[in-house]
């Protein structure tokens, strides 16, 4: 998902305000968006929203080459936004509020529904609104009567079967001799969304098509505790097994030293150049920075640095936690 906030020095929560001074000075939109702001290429899906979400007087902007999933595109009130060779699966555009001079375009663009307008003004709407295709599969092609009545504009654009390539697949280009290609629609592709380097494309998520069902995921199975004995000199100890971090393992080697259950500061140990704090439910100290600290439930805490410290020098600025629930009590160890 993409969202702007823009509230350039020209907006005000008044519509009508906003376009009478515009009236009398066109140049104000400008005062802060020097260059156009370019979404491009992108392949974007938000199920609580828009995928593209321009608010608050977000101007200039160029959209173009992108494929939403899910939420289609939404211009609220802003100057100058040209939406242009877009694929909208499931959705299409959601004008809100625009002002009376907007000079927005929209064109050459795949839809599968009509105008979603809130707050509009009578039209015609925007600048330019032509040559859009609304998709129905296995449509004979027609005009865009619909999109032609609410937007006063949309005189070439139509209703059509757009004929995908594979959109099973996410491949959404269109097939030779498609009708969009004749509104002048132009192909873009569809396997170069995203990262680039091969390492990270590793790591990288792909969304949900649309059709797809969530595959759910097994549950997560606690690592197995491993025991441990008590070091020499160390009377008291909390023998933990593996704690998980960031998905992974850190160690199945780590001893708390000391009493921590309502100890304000704990006591640390470094086991395999880990540091571990134990803090409980109300304990208190000092970040690095100087900011007060609580703890509002018992965590682990995995401070990375080699020096003996507490939580009034380290606390949660210098380290990272995890919550004591996924932390394995290994055999002869103690609950917090």
């Amino acid at each position: 998902m993409f969202n702007s906030w823009g509230r350039d020095r020209y907006w005000r929560p008044s519509t009508a305000e906003v376009n009478a001074w515009v009236q009398q000075a066109p140049e104000l939109p400008r005062l802060d968006a020097v260059k156009p702001v370019i979404l491009r290429n992108n392949r974007w899906r938000c199920d609580h929203g828009w995928d593209i979400d321009l608010d608050d007087g977000s101007s200039y902007y160029v959209i173009t080459n992108d494929l939403c999933l899910r939420g289609g595109i939404k211009n609220r009130e802003g100057y100058g936004r040209i939406v242009e060779n877009n694929i909208m699966v499931d959705s299409g555009l959601h004008p809100h509020v625009w002002y009376a001079a907007s000079g927005d375009i929209f064109r050459r663009n795949i839809v599968w529904r009509d105008y979603r307008p809130a707050l509009m003004p009578a039209p015609p709407w925007g600048q330019d609104m032509d040559y859009n295709l609304m998709h129905k599969e296995g449509k004979e092609t027609a005009p865009a009567a619909r999109l032609q009545k609410q937007s006063g504009r949309d005189e070439h654009s139509i209703v059509a079967d757009a004929q995908f390539v594979d959109p099973a697949k996410g491949d959404y280009r269109v097939e030779d001799g498609s009708p969009a290609l004749a509104l002048g629609f132009v192909n873009f592709p569809m396997d170069q969304f995203g990262v680039q380097k091969p390492a990270l494309k590793v790591l990288a998520r792909t969304p949900m098509l649309p059709g797809q069902k969530p595959v759910a995921a097994a549950p997560a199975l606690p690592p197995a505790p491993t025991p441990m004995m008590p070091p020499p000199g160390h009377s008291e100890n909390l023998l933990l097994g593996m704690i998980p971090f960031n998905g992974f393992c850190i160690s199945n080697r780590v001893v708390v030293t000391g009493t921590p259950i309502g100890a304000a500061i704990a006591s640390l140990v470094l086991v395999e150049n880990i540091i571990v704090a134990a803090t409980t439910n109300g304990d208190q100290g000092y970040c690095e920075n100087g900011c007060p600290y609580r703890a509002n439930w018992p965590m682990i805490w995995l401070v990375r640095s080699r020096e003996s410290c507490d939580l009034r020098r380290y606390g949660h600025m210098d380290g990272y936690s995890v919550p004591l629930s996924q932390a394995v009590v290994g055999v002869g160890g103690r609950q917090l």
